[in-house]
């Protein structure tokens, strides 16, 4: 048992250290009783990385420590606007059975996974459409809102951690900063290009209360290429063209893909080369002049933007991903371990009393 026991600690160590290691991706809140020596819960919010830059997943992990074998424990993450709010909660019976809770108010749902570790009470989420919260009835713009509170609870012990959401990396796209993307824009516009393998990803933020109703990106090359995509941000629609010295076609939807488009917002992938009308098209390696173009009104211009420097960076997220995965393994092995332990004993004790 004790080998056991020695792999669980170092997975709970392994998370502790690693989901939220990169600050670029994750957030990290703490609660403690005292002092800073006597860590109660502590959260962590983190990126999942996607292709699509516009796609958000996050991670919320809970960490309880200290937590003892036969003593009941429940620790809290709550998101509050107001009168609202929304809580992810993890729980630990006095026979140590867990669970793991969302709440929209006091309307609580079990969802999640949870296991208790030596000393440990740990919960996680991947937040889709399922887990992501919800306040009003509607889910909530983590992006574009962070105007929320944060509390970390531990049993009756609660605690604001921070007055906004304004750390959390999701919050107005920061964690694209710091993931070898470029960016571009300006206190009212902002867009990011973000490199994959084989495709090219773009997402335009409107930071601006009077919105446009149409914008564009364009960009265009020194050999004379131009591509345009143009967001309409009242027909919720995107559509592109691209042209050269020699006329104007449009670029097939079936190349423009993923489009998303709100009042505030825009995303979109293109492939890194694009062939139309027998014409080969090199997106990939496009350099000249890049504009944003809001209501038929340049609004920024870059004279000296070029894609060829950009460099394909793989997720850093697959510990996110595979970490359900572990510990569920790790739960079966300690399982697995009692019931073996509970037959040598039958097999020991029944051969002493046969002789």
């Amino acid at each position: 048992m004790i080998p056991i026991i020695g792999v669980s600690l170092f997975f709970v160590n392994l998370i502790e250290s690693t989901v939220g290691c990169d600050p670029c991706y994750s957030k990290v809140f703490k609660l403690s009783y005292g002092s800073t020596h006597n860590l109660l819960v502590e959260a962590h919010i983190n990126v999942i990385e996607h292709e699509e830059i516009f796609k958000n997943h996050l991670n919320i992990t809970l960490i309880g420590h200290n937590v003892e074998e036969r003593v009941f424990r429940k620790i809290s993450l709550k998101l509050q606007k107001k009168d609202q709010f929304f809580t992810y909660s993890c729980s630990k019976s006095t026979h140590g059975a867990t669970e793991a809770i969302i709440a929209e108010n006091y309307n609580l749902r079990s969802g999640g996974s949870s296991i208790y570790l030596p000393d440990k009470l740990i919960c996680w989420w991947i937040l889709d459409n399922y887990y992501w919260p919800f306040m009003n009835n509607k889910p909530m713009d983590l992006v574009n809102e962070c105007d929320y509170q944060i509390f970390l609870i531990s049993d009756q012990t609660s605690a604001l951690v921070a007055n906004n959401g304004e750390d959390v990396p999701i919050c107005g796209m920061k964690y694209t900063k710091c993931v070898g993307n470029q960016n571009y824009g300006n206190n009212n516009y902002s867009l990011i290009i973000k490199p994959n393998d084989n495709t090219i990803s773009f997402y335009l933020q409107v930071r601006i209360a009077d919105t446009p109703k149409v914008t564009e990106v364009k960009l265009t090359s020194s050999d004379g290429t131009r591509i345009s995509i143009i967001c309409n941000h009242t027909q919720y629609n995107v559509s592109g063209y691209i042209s050269d010295n020699f006329g104007s076609p449009s670029i097939p939807l079936s190349q423009l893909d993923y489009s998303r488009v709100t009042n505030i917002e825009c995303g979109w992938i293109l492939p890194q080369s694009i062939t139309y009308s027998n014409k080969f098209y090199e997106i990939a390696k496009i350099k000249g002049e890049l504009s944003i173009i809001a209501d038929g009104s340049t609004v920024y211009q870059e004279n000296h933007f070029k894609l060829t420097n950009f460099t394909t960076k793989k997720s850093t997220n697959l510990l996110i991903i595979i970490l359900p995965i572990v510990l569920i393994l790790i739960f079966i092995i300690l399982i697995l371990s009692v019931i073996y332990r509970k037959r040598i004993f039958h097999y020991i004790f029944h051969r002493f009393s046969i002789k």
